[in-house]
Formats: C-alpha cells, sequence, structure tokens
C-alpha cells in the first residue's frame, strides 16, 4: 500500500459549512473600526481587500509607527519610515480613532492586530464547534483516509486555522504536535508542544496546523510555552500581558506574535517554533510518500508551492501521484483546463496541457497522459460520495 500525504486548505472548510474568505473578511470589518477604516479607504481607490490583507495592512501602520518612534535612539535602525510615509489622506482616517482609544500609537496598532486575530478566529470557530455533527459526510470522509491507512499511517498537512481531521474523524488517533506533560499538576489544564515526537516519529497518524490553530495559545502565566486548549482562542478575555507578543525577524526589525499565521508575511513567521518544525516535516513527508492528495488548496502560498516543487523535483526514484480535488463543481469549458493545468505545469515542471492532458466528460475528471497527475472538479463531497479515488489506485 502506498504512503500518502493530505494537505488540505481553505476550500475543503467550505464543505463543512466553513466561512469562504469573503464571510471572514466581512467579520473583520463589521467588527473593527480600524479594519473597516483600512477597507473603505483602499476601496475608494479600487483596491478590494480579503481579510488577510487587511492584517497585512494593520502591521504595516504597527512596524510603521515603532520603527518611526523608536529609530531615532540608535536601539533600532528601521528603514521603514525612512524611504516611506502614510498618505495624509489615510491619516486622516485613522487618527481620530486612534485620539479615541486613548493610547498611543503603537498599542493602539498592535491591539487592534490582536483583537483582528480573534474576531478571525471566532469566526472559525463558529463551523469547527459544529464538524463533528455531520455525521455523514464524516463517515465518508474516514473511509477516504482509512483507505490509505492500513499499512502507513495517514501523514495531513492544513492551512486551515481548524482541526477538521481531528474533530470528523474520531476513530484515528491524530497526533497534532501536542501531548499531556507527565507528573505536573500545575499544567493539567493544557497540552503543551511536544517537538521530540514532531521530529522523530514518523509513523504516527499526524494532522498538523502549518499555519497555526485558533485552539493554539499561551497559557497564564507563561512566557513562551505554546499550548493547546480544547475551548479554543477567545477575544473574549484576551491574555496578551502574558504572552511573548514581540519577536525578532528580520535584522533589526519586530514580528507580530499571534496563534494563527496571516496577512503577507507568512513566509517570516513560518520561522519561527513551532511552524518551522511543521514545515520541516511537511517537507520529509512529500519527499517519502507516494500520493498527495491536495484538497482545496489554491496553490497561493508561495513557502507551501516552494516545498511541493522541491519535493517533487528532488526525489529519488518516481515521482508521487498527484490528485488534486478542487472546490469548484465545474471545469466549465474547455478553455479553463489550461489554465487551471497551468498551475501544475509551472509548479511541478510537467510537459505542456496539449501534451499531456485530457478529459473524461462524464465526470470532470483531468489527468495527465501518463496518470502521475489528476485534476478534479466535481468538489470534495462528490468526491467522497462516488469515491472517485478509486478509479486512481
Amino acid at each position: 500500500m502506498h504512503k500518502s500525504l493530505f494537505l488540505t486548505g481553505a476550500g475543503l472548510a467550505i464543505t463543512w459549512d466553513g466561512k469562504s474568505t469573503n464571510g471572514i473578511t466581512n467579520d473583520l470589518i463589521c467588527k473593527n473600526k480600524l479594519c473597516c477604516a483600512i477597507y473603505k479607504y483602499l476601496s475608494t481607490k479600487d483596491i478590494k481587500l480579503n481579510f488577510e490583507e487587511i492584517i497585512y495592512s494593520i502591521e504595516l501602520l504597527f512596524h510603521h509607527n515603532y520603527s518611526y518612534m523608536y529609530s531615532k535612539d540608535n536601539r533600532l535602525n528601521y528603514i521603514f519610515p525612512k524611504v516611506f510615509n502614510v498618505s495624509l489622506p489615510f491619516n486622516d482616517i485613522i487618527k481620530p480613532l486612534v485620539q479615541k482609544s486613548l493610547k498611543e500609537e503603537r498599542v493602539f496598532y498592535h491591539e487592534q492586530f490582536l483583537q483582528a486575530i480573534s474576531l478571525i478566529s471566532e469566526s472559525i470557530k463558529g463551523y469547527s464547534d459544529l464538524v463533528s455533527q455531520k455525521i455523514d459526510l464524516n463517515t465518508k470522509l474516514e473511509v477516504f483516509i482509512k483507505s490509505f491507512s492500513a499499512t502507513h499511517p495517514p501523514r495531513c498537512y492544513t492551512t486551515n486555522y481548524d482541526r477538521l481531521f481531528i474533530d470528523a474523524v474520531k476513530s484515528i488517533d491524530f497526533f497534532d504536535g501536542f501531548s499531556l506533560k507527565r507528573e505536573d499538576t500545575y499544567h493539567r489544564n493544557y497540552r503543551s508542544l511536544d517537538l521530540n515526537k514532531i521530529i522523530q516519529d514518523r509513523e504516527c497518524n499526524c494532522f498538523y496546523n502549518l499555519h497555526g490553530s485558533i485552539y493554539w495559545d499561551v497559557p497564564y502565566g507563561e512566557d513562551k510555552q505554546l499550548a493547546v486548549f480544547d475551548e479554543g482562542f477567545s477575544s473574549i478575555e484576551l491574555n496578551y500581558p502574558n504572552r511573548q507578543q514581540l519577536v525578532t525577524a528580520n535584522p533589526k526589525e519586530f514580528q507580530l506574535v499571534s496563534p494563527i499565521i496571516t496577512g503577507y508575511n507568512k513566509t517570516q513567521r513560518t520561522n519561527l517554533e513551532p511552524f518551522n518544525v511543521f514545515f520541516n516535516s511537511f517537507l520529509q513527508d512529500s519527499f517519502e510518500s507516494d500520493i498527495w492528495f491536495i484538497i482545496g488548496y489554491s496553490f497561493s502560498d508561495p513557502h507551501i508551492n516552494n516545498t511541493l516543487s522541491t519535493a517533487y523535483n528532488n526525489r529519488e526514484g518516481n515521482s508521487p501521484r498527484i490528485i488534486w480535488v478542487s472546490m469548484e463543481k465545474e471545469c466549465k469549458t474547455e478553455i479553463d483546463l489550461p489554465f487551471k493545468f497551468a498551475e501544475f505545469r509551472e509548479l511541478f515542471s510537467l510537459p505542456p496541457y496539449s501534451e499531456a492532458c485530457y478529459k473524461n466528460p462524464d465526470d470532470y475528471f483531468f489527468h495527465s497522459s501518463d496518470r502521475s497527475v489528476y485534476l478534479y472538479f466535481g468538489g470534495f463531497e462528490k468526491f467522497l460520495t462516488d469515491k472517485i479515488w478509486q478509479q486512481i489506485i
């Protein structure tokens, strides 16, 4: 039996009634005044933002103010404020919000960043708490995963912030990177990061959140110890005074820390623990797995694409078989497919579409001529219901 790697993205959550990117963005701009101001201001310039771009905008405001205020004493020598300046019209919108908060501008931006992260977490938790109730769908997912776990453990990774596989498939004991501390009664209420098991145990059923999780937090009284709480990350009782809030990223620059990676600084954040350990594990499994199931992932994260490309193009022996399940219900025209296939062609150095791919007209199922790459456009629920993978393996 083949060793299988599962990589899931935002599209997978939609199958379980998860919120779309637009839905999370709407939550942010409705509940956070700074997010709303940023969105409205840039919309007047015909720039349409999603929630990640809004988060990135807040980070830029924080860095600009922080570096401007603290580069004067030579403790920090930022380039940012010396090259750029926040536009006056935008300042006119932001300044009243800062003044109303009665806080330093730097502190205001930091709190707004953390509150925005919390709002995103709450939005995701709304559907995550209901995953276990989708009994029929969960049963189909269980059958799918177990079809490839008879001789090798499923190695599962997600860019999402939930724990969908863990909540949906109760019969598989997934390791999420965290373990109970032994002989430690003080820390009984949470599970702490288990780096040794992540690095050394290549035969466990794993489910790793590459971009963090809404269930991660730092316990009260701890400076750096990352942990998991079953109740999830919450914005109601913020535990920020006890969290290690800033870490060094680029030389002489700070990175805002949060339980999830979002915005456009993902590559920098993946150098932090435990993200770096999960990514190392992901790279190793990419090299070792015979089949890659890529489900609901849009190939929009360069750091993940680079990992996949590195493993695919530098393996010894045969390349893995790739099955990409798109959340689109269909590939509407013959013209659409070459553009879809181009994502794979560039990433995995495949032959041109005209030479490599053809279509099964009955089920919107496409594959390369050597059957090394499959593209399915029927949606994941139909993929599970019709047991499409049995046509491949």
